[in-house]
């Protein structure tokens, strides 16, 4: 049960409402549709400014690859989920894409092209510049929180301050100047690589009789691993080579495969590769380092917006095992603060996927540069464009029934449509559209259970949040300090 966002004729955000309270409106001919993601209802009369609920919080739990956020309505004793959402971010598509058009465009070294002059030796970047995918996740949740407060009468917003201590995570009995020295302290890559490992390649320990030792990546980087020490390894240049860019695993199996490899360095790489996959695997951090980044850029962004405060993340983990909620990005998001917030079993939280606006690349090309594809046509057909949502109702064939999802628009008439599950291809005549394409996707998925519990100081306030939440006080009994009562939602 997710409350609606309301506005009155003049487009001026109201509280949000009950979707019983929506339902009526809608029916009595009071209110009109205004928007279907976040469902949004627009009244047809002006609200005076002093009738507007303005105890109205937005918070927000920043993430790497998840930012939580919701919509807290503040009482006297207590306070309410009214919204909650999932914004899912696109950052390591970008990466990739990135670092296609580089692979790209240094394969022009290997071509017969013409020469372009280096640029980056006049380019210098703005101080507190951010990688674009990084830069992509503080931008993409101003901008949704921008959203929110044009359809939810927002006061103020707050922010969760995470601050992940790498060094300790990785070495939890790290102290004092020892965060000042690091791994490498005192010492060259290469030079500790060679002490660490002896002068000895660790994948056949000296049978390939090539004397050139060079560092490579356990986990490739082209799948996303790390320079971090514990992710590299001392190999010679024939074993380097033979491994390319494959996986432990992939490698083994293609060495056991291979019949023109020398019998004696075949059974070396065999007996000494499962003991390199058998030590522990190298931790990425690069989530971590993100969300580092980007917690005081959002902070400097959201400040321009609307007021905002930050919260220490401890406050948040305190509140929701207190409070018993499961872990997730939009209950972090909600429990953040110094107040006690309740959450309706009720509730559904909108899951948002970032997709982008198109690509303005006019043509695809191959791994050596040249076009492979013809120049990018219209994106609109027959009243459809790529990325609207749709309602498909399909009369028979393999797909017959009802669909929802995202399309894909062809000028041919048949569209492909992709839903939480599968891709299905039908003709335009079939589709409803239900919400234009904004660059995202939007869904309603299935949540892990909540608690049909609530704790509160007094047991009073606790039947005060009960009735708000539409349910019925079943059994009560004390836990410390605090009233735990048992509801029943199903009145």
């Amino acid at each position: 049960m997710q409350y609606v966002l309301v506005l009155d004729t003049n487009r001026q955000p109201l509280a949000p409402c009950q979707p019983a309270r929506a339902r009526e409106l809608l029916k009595s001919g009071k209110a009109a549709v205004f928007r279907k993601f976040p469902f949004t209802i627009i009244l047809k009369k002006e609200v005076p400014k002093d009738q507007i609920d303005k105890n109205i919080e937005i918070k927000i739990d920043p993430g790497s690859k998840t930012t939580g956020i919701a919509i807290v309505s503040h009482g006297k004793l207590y306070s309410i989920v009214k919204f909650a959402m999932n914004l899912r971010h696109r950052g390591s598509e970008i990466k990739n894409d990135i670092l296609k058009r580089r692979s790209v465009r240094r394969s022009r070294r290997n071509r017969k092209t013409r020469y372009r002059a280096a640029r980056f030796n006049n380019r210098t970047k703005p101080a507190g510049w951010l990688a674009p995918s990084v830069m992509h996740r503080v931008l993409t949740i101003s901008t949704w929180i921008s959203k929110l407060m044009r359809l939810c009468s927002i006061s103020i917003s707050s922010v969760e301050l995470v601050k992940f201590d790498i060094q300790k995570m990785e070495n939890p009995e790290i102290s004092g100047v020892e965060y000042q020295q690091g791994t490498l302290a005192g010492v060259e890559l290469r030079e500790y690589m060679i002490y660490k490992y002896n002068h000895e390649c660790q994948y056949c320990k000296g049978q390939s009789n090539d004397q050139i030792l060079e560092i490579d990546h356990i986990h490739p980087r082209s799948m996303g691993g790390s320079n971090r020490i514990n992710n590299l390894i001392l190999s010679c240049r024939k074993c380097n080579q033979l491994k390319s860019n494959l996986l432990l695993n992939e490698w083994l199996l293609s060495i056991y495969n291979n019949r023109l490899i020398n019998k004696k360095y075949k059974e070396s790489l065999l007996s000494n590769i499962p003991n390199v996959i058998k030590r522990k695997s190298p931790k990425s951090f690069k989530d971590t380092a993100v969300v580092n980044a980007i917690r005081y850029r959002l902070g400097d962004i959201l400040s321009k917006i609307t007021k905002f405060q930050y919260y220490l993340s401890w406050m948040t983990k305190y509140n929701r095992t207190r409070l018993k909620y499961p872990k997730d990005h939009w209950i972090d998001a909600a429990c953040l603060g110094t107040s006690d917030v309740y959450i309706s079993p009720k509730i559904t939280p909108l899951y948002v996927y970032c997709k982008g606006h198109n690509n303005r690349q006019m043509v695809k090309m191959n791994k050596h540069g040249f076009p492979r594809t013809k120049t990018k046509t219209s994106s609109k057909a027959f009243g459809f464009k790529t990325g609207d949502m749709v309602k498909a109702v399909i009369p028979d064939g393999k797909y017959s029934g009802i669909h929802f999802g995202r399309i894909a628009v062809r000028k041919t008439g048949r569209f492909d449509i992709r839903t939480k599950k599968q891709l299905i291809n039908t003709n335009y005549e079939n589709l409803k559209l239900i919400h234009r394409a904004d660059g995202y996707q939007y869904s309603y998925e299935e949540i892990d259970p909540l608690p049909t519990h609530v704790i509160a100081h007094t047991l009073p306030e606790a039947e005060e949040v009960i009735s708000l939440l539409g349910g019925e006080v079943m059994n009560t009994k004390h836990l410390g300090r605090d009233v735990i009562v048992e509801v029943n939602y199903e009145m």
